[in-house]
């Protein structure tokens, strides 16, 4: 006969396994009423349509947006750090870059500012280390806001297997924890490693290489609808040409309230890709402006109606776009 604490456990360990479940299963859904809530997999309303936005969650944490300002909810829907933000990214490592005021800072679950430095952009943790850029350079911090790697990089991604992409010149290479350069910077574009990969970008050309920066195969070997071109024969077109994309942006783009407050004007440079179906795919920041208006900025682009594809050599082909949205006060 089991003991009286040994069925404790056990139905301690039931419910958070429940819990634990039924956060995996958590949907964000829109309402009637263009906000947004979450249900349970058995259409439970968990949280009401009252966010203008609710983000995925991370570590039982979900960014949500109301009045333009972000805080955060758990799983149960609880609000568990005010809305007061003007821009958030996502927990990890249990802590997370918001932007408050002017800077960027890092928060526990709390909302307890957890590192005394402030930034001028901040990334999430990854295996220890977070992307910063103070004085329009980029670097990396440990989680006690020490510095590992002094921000002196055009721009930077995060860490993964051991190594990070940096910017240097306006060429992409990549960086070891001790600061060392391990793979010189020779790429247009660099993307982390998984499972002891990466894919990057020479001249148009898309290429995986290991951690020792060689050749391991080319995508241009592949069928053309899995190729990415940086050019075509006839290159891939918004409905109705140009100018129509240039009336799309200036109707959709929405200026961040608080660059808006402050007056604040800038370009975000970004790459996208037009697959041979005329899908808009893979929307990438090359050169940001703020937090706020990047998302803004990757919004507009991702929500895009279809294209008319690439064609090369005949066929509907992948195509690899750069485009700069003008963030301006300037209605003319």
């Amino acid at each position: 006969m089991q003991s009286k604490s040994t069925i404790l456990i056990i139905l301690i360990s039931f419910l958070l396994i429940t819990q634990t479940i039924s956060a995996q299963n958590l949907k964000i859904k829109k309402g009637k009423n263009n906000k947004y809530g979450i249900i349970d997999s058995y259409d439970n309303q968990l949280v009401g349509f009252k966010y203008d936005m609710i983000n995925k969650f991370y570590e039982n944490k979900a960014a949500v947006l109301k009045r333009n300002k972000w805080g955060f909810i758990d799983t149960s829907g609880k609000l568990i750090i005010k809305c007061k933000y003007s821009d958030v990214f996502y927990f990890s490592q249990n802590l997370c870059p918001v932007l408050k005021k002017d800077s960027w800072i890092f928060i526990d679950s709390k909302g307890d500012k957890i590192i005394e430095r402030e930034f001028q952009h901040a990334f999430p943790f990854t295996e220890g280390f977070a992307p910063i850029k103070m004085n329009n350079k980029w670097g990396f911090i440990n989680k006690k806001g020490d510095f590992m790697i002094l921000p002196k990089f055009q721009s930077i991604g995060n860490f993964s297997e051991g190594l990070a992409a940096v910017k240097h010149n306006n060429l992409w290479g990549y960086m070891n924890k001790e600061g060392r350069i391990v793979i010189d910077f020779k790429f247009d574009i660099a993307y982390q490693f998984k499972n002891g990969q990466a894919k990057t970008m020479v001249n148009g050309s898309i290429i995986f290489i290991d951690k020792n920066g060689d050749f391991i195969k080319a995508e241009q070997e592949k069928d053309n609808e899995e190729k990415l071109y940086s050019s075509a024969d006839t290159m891939p077109q918004f409905p109705g040409g140009n100018q129509n994309l240039f009336k799309y942006i200036n109707k959709n783009l929405k200026y961040p309230q608080k660059e808006l407050e402050e007056e604040l004007e800038g370009i975000v440079w970004m790459f996208f890709t037009v697959d041979s179906e005329g899908n808009i795919k893979d929307v990438k920041i090359l050169d940001g402006l703020t937090g706020s208006c990047d998302l803004e900025a990757m919004r507009v682009i991702k929500e895009m109606p279809k294209w008319t594809p690439g064609i090369h050599n005949g066929k509907n082909v992948n195509v690899r776009m750069k485009i700069k949205i003008k963030f301006s006060l300037d209605k003319n």
